[in-house]
């Protein structure tokens, strides 16, 4: 078998600049497909307003909100008003799951019959 990506990269100068350029652009994009959904969003896992605004609040005031609207862990507080931007919470079934669900089911469980 025949290395055949060395030579188009490196030796016809003329076609060269494109593919180096073409190279280092699809690097880039897989680069920012890979490292945006798998480090920077989970990072936002538990993103609160609330608590964001109370950083200078006494103490029992934070463990107060802290408790209420959710920390900086993703799953802790009750998290009422808090926002995630991890792909676990926005990709997930439960998200779609009330589109999901017939209407003769959706009555049966409203009625619990």
């Amino acid at each position: 078998m025949t290395d055949t990506w060395a030579p188009a990269l490196h030796f016809d100068d003329t076609a060269n600049k494109k593919r180096v350029r073409l190279f280092w652009t699809a690097f880039v994009a897989m680069f920012i497909y890979e490292i945006v959904p798998s480090y920077i969003f989970p990072l936002l896992n538990g993103f609160s307003i609330f608590c964001l605004a109370s950083q200078r609040a006494s103490p029992s005031v934070q463990d107060v909100f802290t408790n209420i609207f959710g920390g900086a862990d993703g799953n802790e507080g009750l998290g009422l008003f808090s926002f995630s931007f991890d792909w676990q919470y926005i990709g997930s079934g439960s998200v779609s799951r009330i589109y999901d669900i017939p209407m003769h089911l959706e009555c049966c469980l409203l009625t619990d019959t």
